[in-house]
């Protein structure tokens, strides 16, 4: 499998400038989890945000991320489980005055895949996403609103 991953990925790994590592390791479900909680660095200020991709892509669509990875700013109730994987759009920095740049790019990266993508992932809240209850919860939202108006009238559980 990790052959095929490796297939899969190369044209893409081949489209976006050094460094072009990558690596891929096979693991249970609780263990890649645990794995991907914990953050490789840490950083004071980021903007990330999500989506979930139902189909292969289209060249167009490897056109369109290739093109965003290639500008990276910078030197260098869960409905959506049939998804065949997920895109986290992420930019770091360190200055203030560098947020506007990074913002930017992630938000225009992830408004040029929408196209291709459907959904977003709700840990990764994002006030730019405009309908975001139908983005995070598709077709189970009018039940969340339910269960949230049954035990939480007092709306404690609210977006920000």
């Amino acid at each position: 499998m990790e052959r095929e991953h490796r297939q899969l990925l190369r044209p893409l790994q081949e489209a976006v400038p050094p460094p072009k590592t990558i690596s891929i390791r096979s693991a249970s479900w609780i263990t890649a989890a645990r794995r991907l909680d914990e953050p490789a660095t840490r950083h004071a200020t980021f903007k990330n945000t999500s989506a979930f991709v139902y189909e292969s892509f289209s060249n167009e669509a490897f056109s369109i991320l290739t093109y965003h990875l290639s500008i990276v700013p910078g030197a260098t109730a869960f409905v959506l489980r049939k998804a065949l994987f997920m895109i986290q759009y992420l930019s770091y920095w360190v200055n203030d005055s560098e947020e506007s740049t990074n913002m930017r790019w992630v938000e225009q990266f992830r408004t040029s895949m929408l196209p291709f993508t459907r959904g977003a992932y709700h840990n990764y809240s994002d006030r730019l996403i405009p309908d975001w209850p139908i983005a995070y919860f598709g077709e189970n939202i009018a039940k969340l609103k339910k269960v949230k108006k049954t035990y939480a009238p007092e709306n404690d559980f609210r977006f920000a």
